[in-house]
């Protein structure tokens, strides 16, 4: 686990993430069972490759979305205290007029994504919808400052901070 208890590390991975936007949406993401950090990365892999076939098409292994990942734990979930916020970079082909919103395929994917247990798929969502959120960022600075709330913790394991790219997170 790294670990960083003082506040200059925590700016420098701030301005780390704001070099690489401009950011375009801000996802969270809550499971609706108890599962690993690990399980819940398959699980937002599997959303990502969705999204990317949509946005970019079947062939497109050079062009995927790009942004991070931060998981967090709140000790006042019963079911599961683990969620995730996302950042995903902004990309001229996200919203395209001419074609569903990125929003609308954010929702229709989400569906698809299921728990895998075991190498095997199940029939049970991976993702607990009532308390999923997707929506359009405004105010980038104020974001970044909320997604890493968390770094000032000693505790917190910068393992789970993560970018996102080709391969998902």
């Amino acid at each position: 686990m790294i670990s960083l208890n003082n506040h200059p590390e925590k700016r420098a991975y701030t301005e780390f993430i704001r070099r690489n936007g401009p950011f375009a949406y801000f996802i969270t993401l809550t499971f609706p069972r108890w599962q690993t950090v690990d399980a819940c990365t398959q699980q937002i892999n599997y959303l990502m490759h969705f999204l990317n076939k949509k946005i970019y098409g079947r062939n497109s292994g050079s062009e995927y979305l790009e942004g991070f990942c931060f998981f967090e734990k709140h000790k006042t979930s019963a079911n599961n205290p683990l969620h995730s916020h996302i950042l995903i970079k902004h990309d001229s082909r996200l919203d395209t007029e001419s074609k569903i919103s990125f929003i609308d395929h954010f929702w229709n994917m989400i569906n698809k994504v299921r728990v895998v247990k075991t190498n095997r798929v199940t029939d049970k969502e991976a993702f607990n919808k009532k308390c999923c959120d997707i929506q359009r960022i405004y105010d980038e600075d104020k974001l970044i400052d909320y997604v890493t709330k968390s770094f000032e913790s000693k505790y917190f394991d910068f393992n789970n901070f993560r970018p996102i790219g080709q391969h998902g997170i």
